[in-house]
Parts: structure tokens; C-alpha cells; sequence
């Protein structure tokens, strides 16, 4: 400023034409500019201040930002790469901007084709483009990345590069991975119900879980295999289905605490417990099978005990084709579904030993019923002529026989009456047991009414009163099986009430499912070791010796009451006479 004054003033002494008022006002002018340039010198340095504070506002800004964030130049290069990389990466923003390569190497290699496709198109093209990858870590961690990106453009519309923006979904992913497997392990263990409907056969049963494992979980391979009690104890392969290829004959699996039974099946086995292996490649007990697993896909595997009652016959197995592919929540829908095809063969198990068992009772059944209706033909026929030899010999030989003679012919009659009598019981009880039911609407006052008759002259003789309900609703039965009944609990209280016998009540009850009828008398009434035995066939009173009977009726009435969906027993708690009571389901 000063040698800048002198200079003004040097020239101005040079210049004689110039007044001094010019010459002051002339440095007046030079005055004020210097003050303008001093303005403007501190204008733009207010203005760099300011640059400055807006730049440091807008690094912490994208430095503090969640996600991932790059900017790309033209030339590929990193201008900008946010330090939230090293918290999703474990690689620092400095390396990335050294190494702009190290983007790609990251990437999971069964991710690598379609990120190198990415990046071709994405610098050649200006628009927005989306995908997700998989990276690996520093630390060897596989994560999930959400990658956006789009052109940035200067104010004068020139292309500045690529800004992307990558998020770690990673728990999201895994969150969706676990729902999908939760998923189809729901819809197989849906399924296997209706599997165990279709079933007919135990191999056809497994064929169908193992096939359905397959289509609707979504499982590279399914198999099952049955435990031997060979000197190996190998596990012998019954159904499979998926991507086999060969691998179970090769595989060579045994449930023996050998190498080859130290795998998921045989441990299984053994400790009767779910068996995972989450990482074929590197699981040490999968070494004998590892390289046939992996040429055919397979990832991780699992194996679940397979039982018929509490007895382990076997495991089912069951592999993916992604590692760690079995969490605990679908571990434990697959432990259900391992249940329900226990559950499968336990029933169709049962049910094939029960039709066997049932064939073999029809075909017992029709050899008793052949005998049977032999024996009664053959003793039939005899007793009826032993009938009537005996009354002939009685009639036309009475005055040659002495008393006891007549008394040995009395005998005689008596005794073949009552075979006969046996014969046709036996033959009633068959046809009781063999006669498919009529089912019917049936007054019950109307049977009542029958047998009342049936046995008036007993009634009668013997000074019995007879009591019965006012009214007796009709209900759905077989007629002649009710007509049976009531004969048979009738003729029942008359033989054994004894002489002190002056009552016989009919009464009628229902419960919300079943008609009850009941016959009651204050005969002698019965002992309780009778009440446990009466209503087998042959079976009597144990004082019964002198009334006659064949010990069918309670049985025939017994197997009446099942055929109707109902029962009969004998009221325990009666002091005097006894009380038989039979019911029949509504529901016929």
C-alpha cells in the first residue's frame, strides 16, 4: 500500500498540467477500489470458509450413513467409499479406494457370474438397477447384500459416475430361508395324514411319505431305512425317492458303533434320538460317504428315528441341498413327522396282524359252526328217538315195568328233552352270532305285551304279579333279537327266583345315547362271584344244578346288546332278587 501511494504520488509530481483537486480525487478513486478488493478478498475468503464447513457437513453426513455407500468414476475408480463398509464388509473404505477389485472378490463364488454381469451393465448403462448378492467377510462370514445403484450427473449434465447404495439384509434373508424351511416341513408333516389314509400296505405307505417329502418339502433325496439284526447290523434302504443316482447302494450304512454307523443314520439308531449333520463338506463323521454326497448335491442332512411301538426299527433320512439347512424349529416339525410315520407303521402293522388274526378267527369260527351244527344234528336226531322208544316203551310196557323201570323211563324223556332242548339253543345261539340284524322301528310295549303272554300260565300257576310301565316309546332295534331278550331275562328270573319268587318288574330308561330295559325280581337272587361269569356261553347259576338249562340264554342276550351298539350287566348293588339291565344305541 505504501510503495503503491509513492508510486501515485512520484507521477503526480511528473504531471505539472494536474491541479491538486484532480489529484486527490484521483486518489480518492484509488482508495475505494483498494477497499473493494479488500471487500472482495474477504468475501471470498468467508465463502472457502464457508465451502469448507459445508463439505465437512456433507462427509460426516455420508460417513455416518447405515448402509454401504460408493461413488464410482467414470474410469471405475472409487471417489467416495463410506466407512460403514468395514462394519458390513470388515474391509476398510481406504482399501476398497486402493483396490477397487476387492468389490468383486468378496463376492460368494456361487454369486460371482451374476455380480460380473452386474457390473458390465452397470457402466453401460445411466438407469437405476437392483439385485442381491452374497459376499464373504474378513472374518469368513457369509452376508447378504441389497445393491442399488444409479448414474450422477454434474449441472452441466456430464456424467460423473456410479453412486450405489448396499444393505445388509442378512438377517432378513436368514429370517425368510428359516420361514421357507418351517414351511415345507409344515406342508410334508399336512401331508403325511393323508399319506397314512391312502396307505393300504406298509411299502406302499413309505413309498408315499418318502415321495411326498420330495414334491412337496422341496428335500434333495428322502429314504428310509430298516435296522438289521444281521452280524453287521446294517440298515437296509425300503423306500426312497429325489436325486439318488446310485448313492444307497454305495453308501454301505450300518447302525454298529463302527465309522460306517457313526454317520446321522446309524447314530440315530442307537441313541434313538434325531441325528443332524449341518455341513457335508466339512462334518468329519459324513468321510465315507462326503464324496458321493456332494457329486449329487447334497448340502446337509438329517436323520429321525423311526419306531413301531417303543421298539427302533429305523430312521428316515432326509438331506438338502444347502449347508446348516436344518434349524431347531424344523427339526423339531420333522421329529412330528418322523412320529406320524411311526404312528403309520404301528397301524398298518396292527391292522395287517389283526386281519390275519380275524381271517384266522373266520376260519375257526366256521370250523366251530360246521361241528357245531353237526353235534347238534347228530344228538338231535338220537335224543328224539331215544324220545320215543322211551314214551313207547312207557306206553305199550307200563303194566311188565316195576316202579322203578317207569321211573328210569321218566328219566329217559326228561333227559332227551332236554338235549333236544340244547340242540335248539345252541343252534339260536349261532344264528344269534351269524344272522345279520333288521334294523327297525319296534314298540317295545308291543314285546312286553308278547312274552307277558308267552308265560301267563307260569305267572298265574305260580302267583307271580307282573309290573310293567304305563308307556313304552318305540324305538330302532330288531325285532326278533328284542322278542329274545325279554324271553330269555323272563325264563331267567322264573327258573332261578325260586319258590319265594312273587315279583317280575319290566322297566324302561334312556340316557342321551341309548333305550335301557330292565327286568327285575325278589327271587333268591345271585351271588357275586355269578355276576362276573353268567354271560359267557355255558355258563350258570352256581346253585343252578337242579333247573334245567344250557347256560346260552344270558350269552345269546349278551351278544344281542353288542350287535345294537350297547350292553347288558347285572346290578350289584340290589339286596333282593336281582336286576338285569341291557341298552341299545339311538344311533342304529
Amino acid at each position: 500500500m505504501k510503495r503503491t501511494n509513492r508510486s501515485l504520488w512520484v507521477q503526480a509530481m511528473k504531471d505539472k498540467d494536474k491541479t491538486k483537486e484532480i489529484l486527490l480525487a484521483e486518489l480518492e478513486t484509488l482508495r475505494r477500489q483498494v477497499a473493494e478488493l479488500q471487500d472482495l478478498q474477504n468475501r471470498l475468503k468467508s465463502r472457502e470458509e464457508d465451502l469448507r464447513r459445508s463439505e465437512e457437513r456433507f462427509r460426516t453426513f455420508a460417513d455416518s450413513t447405515y448402509d454401504w455407500e460408493t461413488w464410482r468414476a467414470p474410469d471405475g475408480k472409487y471417489l467416495y467409499v463410506s466407512p460403514s463398509c468395514e462394519r458390513i464388509t470388515g474391509y476398510r473404505s481406504e482399501e476398497f479406494i486402493a483396490d477397487p477389485s476387492l468389490v468383486t472378490r468378496i463376492v460368494h463364488p456361487d454369486d460371482q457370474a451374476i455380480v460380473t454381469k452386474h457390473v458390465l451393465e452397470d457402466f453401460r448403462t445411466h438407469g437405476a438397477l437392483h439385485m442381491d448378492f452374497r459376499i464373504i467377510t474378513r472374518t469368513g462370514e457369509e452376508r447378504f447384500i441389497s445393491h442399488y445403484c444409479q448414474s450422477v450427473f454434474g449441472k452441466d449434465g456430464e456424467w460423473l459416475g456410479r453412486r450405489a447404495s448396499n444393505r445388509d439384509i442378512s438377517i432378513r434373508k436368514h429370517a425368510e430361508m428359516e420361514l421357507r424351511r418351517v414351511n415345507r416341513a409344515l406342508k410334508v408333516l399336512g401331508e403325511s395324514s393323508q399319506a397314512m389314509a391312502r396307505a393300504v400296505d406298509e411299502k406302499e405307505f413309505l413309498a408315499e411319505v418318502s415321495r411326498m417329502i420330495v414334491d412337496v418339502g422341496g428335500y434333495r433325496l428322502a429314504w428310509i431305512g430298516y435296522a438289521q439284526e444281521d452280524e453287521k447290523k446294517s440298515v437296509r434302504p425300503v423306500a426312497q425317492a429325489g436325486f439318488e443316482e446310485g448313492y444307497l447302494e454305495k453308501a454301505d450304512i450300518t447302525w454298529a458303533d463302527t465309522q460306517r454307523g457313526r454317520g446321522p443314520t446309524g447314530t440315530s439308531i442307537r441313541t434313538r434320538r434325531p441325528t443332524v449333520c449341518k455341513n457335508i463338506l466339512k462334518d468329519p463323521r459324513f468321510a465315507p460317504w462326503r464324496g458321493e454326497a456332494v457329486r449329487r448335491g447334497y448340502g446337509s442332512s438329517i436323520a429321525l428315528p423311526v419306531r413301531t411301538g417303543d421298539n427302533v426299527i429305523g430312521a428316515l433320512n432326509i438331506y438338502a441341498t444347502e449347508p446348516d439347512a436344518f434349524d431347531a424349529e424344523e427339526v423339531h416339525l420333522l421329529e412330528e413327522l418322523a412320529s406320524d410315520i411311526s404312528y403309520g407303521l404301528t397301524a398298518l402293522r396292527n391292522k395287517f396282524e389283526r386281519e390275519k388274526a380275524e381271517e384266522a378267527l373266520v376260519k375257526s369260527s366256521n370250523k366251530i359252526k360246521m361241528f357245531a351244527y353237526s353235534v347238534s344234528h347228530d344228538l338231535k336226531n338220537p335224543a328224539i328217538a331215544v324220545y320215543g322208544l322211551a314214551k313207547r316203551l312207557n306206553r305199550y310196557s307200563k303194566d311188565r315195568l316195576d316202579e322203578r323201570g317207569r321211573t328210569y323211563c321218566d328219566q329217559i324223556m326228561k333227559a332227551s328233552e332236554h338235549i333236544a332242548s340244547l340242540v335248539e339253543k345252541i343252534n339260536l345261539y349261532i344264528k344269534t352270532k351269524e344272522v345279520p340284524l333288521s334294523i327297525e322301528k319296534v314298540r317295545l310295549k308291543d314285546i312286553v305285551d308278547t312274552v307277558k303272554e308267552e308265560f301267563a300260565p307260569q305267572l298265574a300257576g305260580r302267583q307271580i304279579r307282573w309290573l310293567e310301565p304305563e308307556a313304552i316309546p318305540e324305538v330302532k332295534a330288531d325285532r326278533t333279537s328284542m322278542v329274545r331278550v325279554l324271553r330269555n331275562l323272563v325264563d331267567n328270573a322264573l327258573k332261578y327266583g325260586g319258590h319265594d319268587l312273587s315279583e317280575i318288574r319290566i322297566s324302561y330308561q334312556e340316557s342321551e345315547d341309548t333305550h335301557i330295559l330292565s327286568v327285575e325280581d325278589d327271587g333268591i337272587g345271585l351271588k357275586d362271584e355269578d355276576a362276573t361269569t353268567l354271560f359267557g356261553p355255558f355258563k350258570r347259576k352256581r346253585m343252578a344244578g337242579k333247573v334245567e338249562g344250557a347256560g346260552l340264554g344270558l350269552a345269546i342276550v349278551k351278544e344281542i346288546a353288542e350287535q345294537h351298539k350297547g350292553r347288558v350287566w347285572l346290578d350289584p348293588a340290589i339286596k333282593k332278587g336281582a336286576a338285569f339291565h341291557i341298552s341299545i344305541s339311538k344311533n342304529l
